[in-house]
């Protein structure tokens, strides 16, 4: 038997289904002083950017933001993200 996701992954899986709030989540964790929580705000911008509604300017703007992140645990997950 598998361990229980972390909460912060289980609300950030939660939210998928709801690409509303997935930009909120963004702005709330994006100026966290913990990697951890940056790199979900990182996943919570990508999920935001999905087919649906795409890779705006100020998308694009805060992914080179994360890209220049002081922590490789989200500077690294970023630069792998490809905006089309």
């Amino acid at each position: 038997m598998d361990p229980p996701p972390d909460p912060h992954v289980r609300f950030l899986l939660d939210l998928r289904a709801s690409s509303s709030r997935l930009g909120e989540l963004e702005l709330e964790l994006r100026a966290s002083p913990d990697p951890r929580l940056r790199r979900l705000a990182l996943e919570a911008l990508v999920q935001a950017a999905s087919p649906k509604n795409g890779w705006t300017a100020e998308r694009r703007e805060l992914l080179e933001r994360y890209r220049k992140d002081p922590s490789p645990a989200v500077a690294g997950p970023a630069s792998f993200v490809m905006p089309p």
